[in-house]
């Protein structure tokens, strides 16, 4: 039997919940347009009829055709699909029409990491000096505010959850914040030029 793409790469391919692909992409409608491109391979757990949560059918991957109808409601990933078509043997006639799409919504979905954050480099270095992009904006800018608050020999990780913690306060008043989790955090900082800290600076 054929495997799926997903399935396929799965043993050389490392994934992102696709909350995290939507922090770096900065919104879901940046992220649609390269899931509906096909640039980003997906695969999910389980899809469920919306708005019932009734089970669809089980796990899979994410078809590009499926990314221009995504769109985030509860937290749930729904999107639109084809609808089944169940085939019954009638005699000759015409053909019965293609049946009504249907309104699902994915459980356990899961984006390619790689080709996420090579569309959506989040905080990337701009040309222009100090220029941030996506989380890395924010948590830049909070870097540098911390650098009197904080002890000289703090270490990465404790650095990383001390900057979520911030994160999640801000977010609380400023609805435009989405916050990151701190592995993600502690993971980018030295990409970002944050770490070591520059306490002269």
């Amino acid at each position: 039997m054929g495997q799926t793409m997903a399935e396929a790469g799965s043993k050389f391919t490392t994934w992102m919940p696709w909350r995290e692909a939507i922090d770096l992409a900065g919104s879901l409608d940046a992220l649609r347009q390269a899931l509906a491109g096909g640039r980003i391979l997906g695969r999910y757990a389980e899809l469920r009829r919306w708005p019932s949560g009734v089970p669809y059918s089980g796990p899979g991957e994410f078809k590009p055709e499926w990314g221009a109808s995504a769109r985030e409601i509860d937290g749930r990933l729904v999107f639109t699909k084809e609808g089944r078509r169940f085939i019954t043997v009638l005699g000759p006639g015409p053909l019965s029409p293609p049946p009504p799409p249907d309104e699902v919504f994915a459980i356990g979905v899961e984006l390619e990491r790689g080709p996420v954050e090579r569309l959506f480099p989040a905080a990337a270095v701009s040309e222009q000096p100090g220029g941030y992009e996506g989380a890395g904006a924010w948590i830049a800018a909070e870097a540098k505010r911390m650098r009197g608050e904080i002890a000289s020999d703090i270490k990465i990780t404790a650095f990383a959850r001390e900057l979520e913690r911030r994160m999640k306060e801000a977010a609380k008043t400023d609805k435009s914040i989405r916050p990151v989790k701190w592995p993600y955090i502690k993971n980018n900082l030295r990409g970002w030029g944050l770490w070591p800290v520059k306490f002269t600076q």
